[in-house]
């Protein structure tokens, strides 16, 4: 009931200023980063599990008797649909119940439903858990951004979202690489067991979770966990970068057999990490740049656009390079190269926007925004490679892929557009609004 002569706004709750300590973004940073640290290895695991089932798909195939290559494709693919539906239906149950019980729901029935592929015994109950699988690993990737929009200020949030994004670009990349030796050494239904163990509760996160009880309950903040490291976001990315690079470079690519064919894969990731490094170096100082030039204080979502205008034609770079070398059979570490620029490119695509939609519909409508755009992208990633046969087999590897590459060029424009005129039109619907 409201006070007599009082607003019912006497009745909100808000937070104690910007400052309030309670408040996510306030929170201690090393508090924060493990949060951002956890919900990026929560995006990694569905997207480990969108490719790492490839390497062995012949051994699926065979044992189930399958023979048409449209249901071999969307026997990969499938997950990717579940990745796209499941959250349009499921990511309501975030804004009721909070994020942290859908993040443990989420993970609990990825885990089952990856048993459940693990044991199944033709290719429709293969097919059916791993759409169902992709469903419940969506959820992260949803609300993902979501969490990043609480826990960081704009200031920070460049390197938290290339962080959060190694999972949608690195998982594909690592997955065949991962899966060629689990399929060559023990068998397909192992790539999907060991996604069952990564997505169990590891003992460093129970010992983590036990230093702090054990911090808050004895005073003593000294107290760390025996397998807790010490390394900076920086020191990680650059283990991730020097790994793959040696074991590209000392594994026998060349003659590609089951159990290695999925490291020149390594090419697209090592071109993945990397760019996240470059994003994180580089975005700073380009929106210091700009807020300089415009006369503001607070950026603009559009300055999050720039880099995608400059660096996403690389993806068509690369898609020719792969295309034409790989139709005259040059040597494998040139198309390898090609991938390089293609992931690279990649990733000034899908960094920026998701930093765009965050900063566009703040923590409120950041994961509403990022489902559409998950959507679509994995709507694509269902249905896309089901032509790719027949376009190869129509224009062959080079004007295939010349093909792609010359609409990878066309898409540079909308980001260009949205630069130009993206304040205006939010000027123009805010006013409508009023």
């Amino acid at each position: 009931m409201a006070i007599p002569g009082k607003g019912e706004e006497e009745f909100i709750v808000d937070w104690d200023g910007p400052d309030d300590e309670t408040r996510p973004c306030n929170w201690p940073r090393g508090k924060r980063w493990a949060n951002i640290m956890v919900v990026a290895v929560l995006g990694l695991l569905p997207n480990l599990a969108t490719t790492m089932v490839a390497p062995g798909l012949q051994g699926v195939l065979k044992e189930f008797d399958v023979h048409s290559s449209t249901l071999s494709s969307l026997a990969v693919t499938i997950f990717l649909l579940g990745l796209a539906l499941g959250p349009m239906f499921l990511a309501p149950l975030g804004e009721v119940f909070g994020r942290l019980p859908v993040y443990h729901a989420a993970n609990i029935f990825f885990t089952a439903f990856m048993v459940g592929n693990a044991l199944s015994t033709d290719i429709s109950g293969f097919m059916i858990f791993r759409f169902l699988s992709g469903c419940a690993g969506g959820m992260p990737l949803n609300m993902g951004g979501g969490s990043i929009a609480d826990l960081t200020l704009p200031a920070d949030r460049g390197l938290a979202t290339a962080l959060f994004s190694l999972g949608p670009l690195a998982g594909p990349v690592l997955g065949p690489v991962v899966g060629g030796f689990l399929a060559a050494s023990k068998g397909w239904r192992w790539t999907s067991w060991l996604l069952v163990i990564l997505g169990k509760t590891s003992p460093k996160m129970l010992l983590e979770r036990k230093a702090a009880r054990l911090r808050v309950s004895t005073g003593n903040m000294q107290l760390q966990s025996k397998l807790a490291h010490k390394l900076s976001p920086k020191q990680v990315l650059m283990q991730a970068v020097v790994r793959p690079t040696m074991l590209l470079i000392r594994s026998p690519v060349y003659g590609f057999s089951a159990s290695v064919s999925g490291l020149p894969w390594l090419g697209l990731g090592i071109a993945l990490v990397l760019g996240v490094v470059v994003f994180g170096k580089a975005n700073p100082p380009i929106q210091a740049a700009r807020m300089r030039r415009d006369g503001i204080d607070t950026p603009k979502p559009e300055y999050r656009l720039l880099l995608m205008i400059c660096l996403s034609p690389c993806v068509a770079v690369g898609l020719f390079i792969y295309g034409w070398t790989t139709y005259y059979r040059v040597h494998w570490i040139v198309p390898i190269i090609g991938t390089f620029f293609i992931g690279f490119g990649a990733n000034f695509v899908l960094m920026p926007t998701q930093l765009y939609l965050i900063e566009l519909f703040g923590s409120k409508g950041a994961a509403s925004a990022l489902s559409t755009n998950n959507v679509l992208r994995y709507m694509g990633g269902t249905f896309f490679p089901l032509a790719g046969p027949r376009l190869y087999s129509s224009l062959g590897y080079g004007w295939g892929n010349s093909l792609l590459g010359f609409l990878a060029l066309l898409l540079v424009l909308p980001p260009v557009l949205l630069y130009r005129y993206g304040e205006r039109l939010r000027a123009r619907e805010a006013a409508g609004g009023e």
